[in-house]
């Protein structure tokens, strides 16, 4: 019960976070939870001429951690790897792109705030 709760707070989030991205930010979503054999990206999106792979992480009340910070590095890579597949299964050449996360935080009364952190991570040299 507990994992579907949670499922469907990943899945508000997700429909905030591109609210939040689209509106405020004038990304253009281009693929929403793209899944492949790598993993799942949650956006992905224009921002002007750079694909932006968006990692939306979520919190009811936070605690310690902010949700942004559960990015660990081994989901880095798995993120990076999905991306990678993203890019060669479109067939896409010669495009800036970056990696955000943001971190979408639903406070008592209703409340959304939202943490961007563009370039939070990059592809590793090589």
């Amino acid at each position: 019960m507990a994992s579907n709760s949670r499922k469907e707070l990943g899945r508000k989030a997700e429909r905030e976070a591109e609210r939040f991205l689209c509106r405020r930010h004038r990304y253009r979503v281009l693929e929403r939870n793209y899944a492949c054999r790598w993993g799942e990206l949650d956006l992905v999106c224009l921002d002007r001429k750079t694909l932006v792979f968006v990692e939306v992480r979520s919190a009811g009340e936070t605690g310690l951690s902010r949700p942004e910070e559960s990015v660990t590095e081994r989901k880095q890579r798995q993120i990076i790897k999905a991306a990678k597949f993203f890019i060669q299964a479109r067939r896409i050449k010669e495009m800036n792109m970056r990696f955000d996360v943001l971190g979408v935080t639903f406070r008592p009364g209703g409340e959304t705030g939202f943490a961007l952190y563009q370039n939070a991570f990059e592809l590793p040299p090589g």
